[in-house]
């Protein structure tokens, strides 16, 4: 049975992409109803677009296969299929709640959509992880440019390694995703920084549980655990000392924020938090087998942060 799909946008000239088994195709309104989206900026591609407060809109159909394959993702709900995935990993690279009414939710006397209808405040480095890739085919007579699968053709090749034993296994089915998608809505940096902060713990406790006890884990210093996963990641082969003693600067800045409620007034620790955050999204990159964007240029002002440089692009 088909279902409407809210807020999904597609990639300029793609009107139907099929992920993990699922086809999503583009209403007949889509032009309208992606207007009617929130947009921060006013942007022209395949169609003009205003900035707008918007909402919610029906943007897609989605077609299921014959035989839903069980989540991989931690769920709550058990009967969770492979579809919650898909729709949580196209929120992720779009920057949009992306989701569904079931049938028994909408033929409800009352029917309350509780998402969030604004387009994520975060996501630039994820996001842009995923390239355009040029549709395949002869060139069109119609003056139609060819349309970007990238998207479709990424994904898959996402949920497929998410769909093995061993990104199962390595990551505990990857509940780190559910937490990455929450940082990305969040609407401050004071908000962000630390969501961000527990999915660095977080994946330093999977990463490192079969060998540590969970005391260990926990008694380890907050510095030692960024520096492991920046070498795990490969970010650096090895931290120098002072390098470690700038990783200490963001504990710091932690610190004052979960004690104190806000950032230092003074100094660069709110560009710091920022370029954490894009840390973290180049981090979760890596762990989809995918190639961190360098479009903020995270790296390079990660090394100037690390060398007690300015981290102003």
């Amino acid at each position: 049975m088909a279902l409407d799909v809210y807020n999904l946008e597609f990639r300029s000239w793609c009107e139907e992409m099929t992920i993990a088994g699922y086809r999503f195709v583009r209403v007949a309104e889509y032009p309208e109803q992606l207007q009617g989206l929130h947009h921060r900026i006013t942007f022209h591609s395949e169609f003009g677009v205003k900035a707008a407060t918007g909402g919610h809109r029906i943007t897609a159909r989605v077609f299921p296969p014959e035989t839903e394959d069980r989540a991989v993702l931690p769920w709550k709900d058990d009967r969770a299929t492979a579809l919650e995935d898909v729709l949580m990993l196209l929120s992720i690279f779009t920057g949009r709640n992306v989701f569904v009414c079931r049938n028994e939710v909408m033929n409800a006397p009352v029917s309350v959509v509780v998402a969030d209808p604004r387009d994520d405040l975060w996501g630039g480095v994820i996001r842009g992880s995923i390239p355009y890739e040029r549709a395949p085919g002869p060139t069109k007579n119609d003056g139609v440019p060819h349309g970007d699968v990238g998207l479709e053709t990424h994904l898959n090749q996402v949920y497929q390694w998410m769909s093995t034993a061993e990104w199962r296994e390595t990551y505990r089915d990857g509940h780190y995703l559910l937490l990455f998608r929450n940082a990305l809505q969040q609407r401050s940096l004071e908000s962000a920084f630390p969501q961000c902060w527990t999915i660095w713990e977080h994946l330093f406790s999977v990463l490192n549980d079969r060998w540590m006890t969970k005391r260990t884990i926990e008694n380890t210093n907050a510095t030692e655990k960024i520096a492991f996963l920046l070498v795990r990641f490969g970010v650096r082969d090895r931290l120098q000392d002072k390098e470690q003693s700038r990783l200490r600067s963001l504990a710091a800045i932690r610190n004052r924020l979960v004690h104190l409620g806000r950032f230092p007034e003074s100094g660069t620790c709110f560009d710091d938090a920022v370029l954490f955050v894009y840390m973290t999204e180049w981090m979760v990159a890596r762990t989809l087998n995918l190639l961190p964007s360098e479009a903020l240029n995270t790296l390079e002002r990660f090394e100037a942060f690390i060398k007690n440089a300015s981290t102003h692009s």
